[in-house]
């Protein structure tokens, strides 16, 4: 026992009461006799009636109860899909916990703290880019006769990976989720996204295009551009601007527009910071500078130093898209 309790000991003075009794015992404290716990009075005899007790209620809060699920590995989206078509997960779930199967059938190691569901939802995203959207740098999903009954399931997984862990597909098009929260769309965001969902060609062709118009407009590939993208107007000088604007939004609202629809009133349910979609984007983009300033390590010697200049080099090297395999990789986020 610690020598400073032991020298109080012999000062402590317990009025035990038993329950539902008025008969009191009573016992000094010495440091060779047994500490108990009950109730207890003043040594004056004197019971404190005016004493209201606690109400447990009060300063007990029931942790909730978290939600498990079992994924199986490479069948992630699938099967998070799924989970919310039979109800075994509702947007209401604040705590979602998860067992990840491997193909053997065995059960990964790990205790998931968020981690884990981190690791699922960026399994499950990278199916869906691959699989069901389309785009250069950013993405737009694409309509497929086999996702009819799937696009609401996706809202939801968007929503519950937000709320939880603050997961969220920053690749996709800001002005597609605009249309799908019903905010009004900026016309640069729409041009500047038009150019990360296009091809590296043809957006070096397009940006060629507004610097010097009749350097291109001649030109075969430009003739190809617009042909690949349906445009059907004379597009001059005047026009290339607010042509290539509505190309934008037909490819990136428009075509779209069905999957908005069954989004819409999912992410309405987005627990979203004071500045909105706006801040979320932010602060969920990469940026070397972000990367570099939450680098965590110890006392380095001379050789560690050297090898850590070295990343943060790296890193600030690093284009948008290479920065975010640079983090998948070190994180598996």
């Amino acid at each position: 026992m610690n020598s400073h309790l032991k020298s109080l000991l012999p000062l402590l003075s317990v009025v035990w009461i038993e329950p539902d009794t008025e008969n009191e015992t009573y016992s000094s404290i010495s440091v060779d006799e047994e500490i108990q716990f009950g109730y207890a009075v003043l040594e004056d005899h004197t019971i404190l009636d005016d004493t209201l007790p606690m109400d447990p209620v009060q300063i007990v809060q029931e942790k909730p109860q978290a939600t498990k699920l079992k994924l199986r590995r490479g069948n992630v989206f699938q099967d998070l899909n799924a989970a919310f078509t039979d109800g075994l997960v509702f947007l209401s779930d604040s705590l979602v916990e998860i067992e990840m199967v491997l193909p053997n059938g065995s059960t990964e190691k790990g205790e998931d703290n968020g981690g884990i569901l981190r690791d699922a939802l960026s399994e499950y995203w990278g199916t869906f880019v691959m699989k069901y959207t389309t785009g250069n740098t950013l993405k737009v999903p694409m309509t497929r006769h086999d996702m009819k009954d799937e696009w609401e399931n996706v809202a939801k997984v968007t929503v519950l990976g937000y709320n939880t862990v603050q997961y969220f597909p920053i690749v996709l098009a800001k002005p597609f989720l605009c249309h799908c929260l019903g905010l009004t769309i900026n016309e640069d965001e729409l041009f500047t996204a038009f150019l990360e969902i296009i091809p590296q060609e043809e957006k070096q062709l397009v940006e060629e295009a507004m610097r010097d118009f009749t350097s291109v407009s001649e030109g075969e590939e430009w003739i190809e551009f617009l042909e690949a993208h349906n445009v059907k107007l004379l597009i001059t000088e005047n026009n290339a601007r607010q042509i290539l604007l509505d190309v934008a939004h037909k490819e990136i609202v428009q075509d779209p527009a069905y999957i908005a629809e069954c989004w819409g009133p999912v992410l309405k349910n987005l627990k979203l910071p004071s500045g909105g979609l706006n801040e979320l984007m932010i602060s969920l983009t990469p940026t070397a500078r972000k990367v570099v300033a939450i680098l965590q390590y110890e006392t380095l010697n001379n050789r560690e130093c050297q090898i850590m200049d070295y990343i943060k080099r790296f890193i600030k090297s690093c284009s948008d898209v290479r920065l975010r395999k640079f983090l998948r990789f070190c994180t598996g986020d």
